[in-house]
């Protein structure tokens, strides 16, 4: 595995650079998310809600990684409402086809956005978690076999 995972005070998060084994897992998350949404019959605008928003907190991460948390959320409260708006804007058939009637919808879909944000940055840093403590475990054993 190349450059250590990235572990700091606040804890893990997404690395600055990807290794091979990296890109793998993600791609392997991505195929895990995508067929649970196919297995719901999730509508297309949900893939790439989810895809787009997981690809640009990794990146925000990799980018602002001295604060992945706070990074995850900011992500999640612009883009969520942004989502929220161009679905409405373009297609009236969506459950937001009423968005902006109430005073209530943008307050609501930032917090919303914000704790998705925040949950959807632990989850990409919860893979390299696993992928650390398992290479770890693996490098150990691997030692041990060697001796």
């Amino acid at each position: 595995m190349t450059q250590a995972f990235a572990r700091d005070s606040d804890g893990y998060r997404v690395p600055k650079q990807f290794s091979m084994a990296e890109t793998l897992a993600m791609i392997t998350v991505f195929g895990f998310l995508f067929g649970v949404l196919r297995q719901f019959e999730a509508p297309a605008t949900l893939y790439m809600f989810l895809g787009t928003q997981a690809v640009l907190i990794c990146l925000v991460q990799m980018r602002y990684g001295t604060v992945p948390r706070g990074a995850s959320t900011l992500v999640g409260c612009v883009f969520m409402p942004l989502w929220v708006w161009v679905l409405n804007a373009f297609d009236s058939r969506h459950a937001f086809a009423s968005f902006g009637q109430s005073v209530f919808d943008l307050p609501i879909t930032v917090l919303f956005g914000g704790l998705l944000g925040y949950c959807t940055g632990a989850l990409a840093a919860g893979v390299f978690l696993v992928m650390d403590v398992v290479g770890r475990a693996a490098a150990r054993r691997t030692r041990a076999r060697h001796r």
